[in-house]
């Protein structure tokens, strides 16, 4: 946001005619030919919405996204800067040093419906291209010596081989990170897991094989598994069911398999807690390690638990659950 009203310019033959059209008044004398001419160095006081669009006198604004967060941060910057980048650039917005990111971020959403070019396809193609092209390679760092040479280049400048082993790069990434994103680190931010989650993951991910992936293996990571995992343990008190084991590494085993009965994969009473020594199809004698992996059931699961504990095992929450659905 332009703050400056009113600055001085030093009249000359490359802008006398401009203001003398917007009637500003000149300050003529007579010279010795008894011509009226403007003295030279005159200065008079003008509007800024009056400068000559290449003018280079500064003025100051205050940055718009700074605003957006209470702040009211200065910046100066001459005229013809403000003019390219405010006024005829694609967002009509003032920015600082800090928050010159957030500006690109918008200018590419607006052009390119991405935050970053590089996230564009098109974009990607013609640099892949253009490397190939030059470089017979994809990437630079596939370039014969390109990898000792940028060694060699982060030796010299930080003395080490990566610059984030540097302690004084580190601390000024951390202090850069906290001034630019609200104290937080920017890997902390939603903007980053945002960034992350679209450029690297799916097709997008280094490690993706054409969407080979099982569908209940990745039902399992969602956040309602987790919280369904997490519910089972708390009910049973962190305590394997079938041998008393409490804390360590545990597992929340289905009663009713989770690829068959859809409707009851985060039931809490279709759970129950189990130690990996008593569950885990990689352990000897283990529940999966006698009755495998596929179309366990309830009554397989009574009677592991009774032959091993050598007493009878009633899980009474599931049965009172099972009571009212049909077809079990």
């Amino acid at each position: 946001m332009l703050i400056t009203k009113e600055v001085e310019v030093v009249l000359g033959s490359a802008n006398i005619r401009h203001y003398e059209d917007l009637n500003y008044e000149m300050p003529r004398i007579k010279n010795k030919k008894y011509r009226m001419i403007v003295p030279r160095g005159t200065k008079i006081t003008v509007k800024v919405e009056d400068l000559q669009k290449g003018t280079h006198i500064e003025i100051q604004c205050l940055c718009d996204y700074c605003l957006e967060d209470g702040i009211e941060t200065v910046i100066s910057k001459s005229y013809y800067k403000y003019i390219s980048s405010n006024v005829n650039g694609i967002i009509n917005k003032d920015c600082c040093e800090n928050c010159s990111n957030k500006k690109i971020k918008e200018s590419n959403l607006k052009i390119h419906g991405v935050e970053w070019r590089m996230q564009t396809q098109e974009v990607r193609d013609k640099f892949t291209s253009t490397m190939l092209e030059r470089h017979g390679v994809e990437h630079g760092l596939q370039i014969q010596g390109a990898k000792e040479k940028q060694v060699k280049t982060f030796l010299s400048n930080f003395g080490e081989t990566n610059p984030m082993k540097s302690k004084d790069i580190r601390l000024k990434q951390i202090e850069s990170d906290i001034n630019n994103h609200n104290g937080k680190r920017y890997v902390q931010t939603q903007d980053f897991r945002d960034l992350m989650r679209e450029t690297m993951s799916g097709v997008n991910a280094p490690n993706w094989q054409g969407g080979i992936s099982n569908p209940n293996e990745l039902l399992r990571h969602n956040f309602e598994y987790k919280e369904w995992r997490i519910s089972v343990f708390k009910r049973d008190n962190y305590t394997c069911q079938c041998c008393g084991k409490r804390g360590g590494s545990l597992r929340a085993h289905h009663l009713l398999p989770f690829s068959d009965y859809i409707d009851y994969r985060y039931e809490i009473n279709n759970g129950i807690t189990l130690c990996e020594t008593c569950h885990d199809v990689g352990i000897k004698n283990s529940f999966h390690n006698m009755y495998g992996t596929l179309n366990t059931t309830y009554v397989q699961l009574q009677e592991y638990i009774s032959n091993k504990e050598e007493k009878e095992f009633i899980f009474k929450q599931f049965e009172d659950f099972t009571l009212n659905i049909n077809n079990i």
